[in-house]
């Protein structure tokens, strides 16, 4: 996982380390006990797939000493610990990972099966697949609405495109970007992506400065705008020290922009709504222009008519909506 600002919060849970061992070692004995309840697995997940306490304390909502005390319960009924302290920071053990992998599949297994449980009852419904970044600005920042106009439509949110293999369940319309499905898919390019990059206000002076970037500078897995590409546009050099921080996700990015851990390439739409809270600010005087654009693809043979139409020309009017509104 590396360093980060929690160090604090797990040195805490392992004061009493020399004791816990003893408590262990005695539970390796008499054998493992009970599967520790789901809860307390999803919060080891999300501590390893979020790199930190505190972001999972975030997601979770409850303390980070919450957190610290989950991770202690799991460790108890293991018999081991799940994070050692390494330099200034904290590393997941093999046993963490092993479990946060299997967490994340069953989450995944569990999430599939609600759906398609969830599909049955309701012949008329509409099962929408909307990449995380655009489902979050358009669709569920407008959410009253779009559940009065839209009763019927499902919306499941991914970070995984469909080039990476995401989005192959059993939709009826989706909005992706980047490579287009085919075959059975008929699509339409709906927006064009511009980005800026944003830094959390308090850490600016320190991530940029005399036409250099410092960083640290995060990026994703599926980066639609590489930094040295993006430093070029702005007329920047990259520092020789800069560190790059690689997310799973652009939202992910975006967010530990806002908390000061570094630079994030955002959307424009996605930095626009940022700046309005005061949390950052952009770099450069104008957006970056990409080569991406949002799509959306309805199935053949399930073409929705007028729901589909009036779903696609609200869509369009929250996106021209959001383009009016300057950063």
């Amino acid at each position: 996982m590396g360093s980060n600002p929690d160090e604090h919060t797990l040195a805490r849970t392992r004061a009493r380390e020399e004791n816990d061992f003893g408590r262990w070692q005695r539970k390796a004995e008499f054998g493992v006990s009970e599967i520790p309840s789901l809860a307390l697995l999803q919060t080891v997940e999300a501590v390893i797939r979020l790199g930190s306490f505190k972001r999972a304390a975030e997601e979770l909502c409850v303390t980070a000493s919450a957190i610290s005390h989950r991770v202690r319960q799991v460790e108890e009924h293991l018999g081991r610990p799940l994070f050692e302290r390494e330099g200034k920071g904290v590393r997941a053990t093999k046993d963490a990972v092993h479990i946060s992998d299997a967490v994340a599949a069953a989450h995944a297994s569990i999430n599939s099966a609600w759906r398609a449980a969830a599909n049955a009852l309701d012949g008329n419904q509409v099962a929408v697949c909307c990449i995380a970044t655009f489902a979050e600005h358009f669709i569920l920042a407008n959410h009253e609405d779009f559940k009065r106009k839209f009763p019927h439509f499902r919306v499941h949110s991914t970070n995984v495109t469909y080039r990476e293999g995401g989005m192959r369940e059993n939709y009826d319309i989706l909005i992706g970007i980047g490579a287009e499905p085919s075959g059975d898919w008929e699509c339409k390019k709906i927006h064009s992506l511009a980005v800026r990059p944003i830094v959390s206000t308090k850490h600016a002076a320190a991530a940029f400065r005399d036409n250099m970037l410092f960083g640290p500078l995060l990026d994703t897995t599926n980066s639609v705008m590489p930094w040295p590409l993006a430093a070029q546009h702005l007329g920047y050099a990259i520092h020789p020290d800069a560190k790059t921080i690689t997310f799973d996700s652009l939202l992910g990015a975006c967010s530990a922009a806002s908390h000061g851990i570094g630079v994030a390439v955002a959307p424009s739409w996605v930095a626009a709504s940022y700046v309005r809270t005061g949390a950052v600010e952009v770099i450069g005087e104008a957006p970056i222009p990409t080569n991406s654009y949002y799509w959306l693809a309805t199935k053949k043979g399930r073409r929705l008519n007028a729901v589909h139409d009036r779903f696609e020309r609200w869509l369009l009017a929250r996106v021209a909506e959001s383009d009016a509104q300057p950063v």
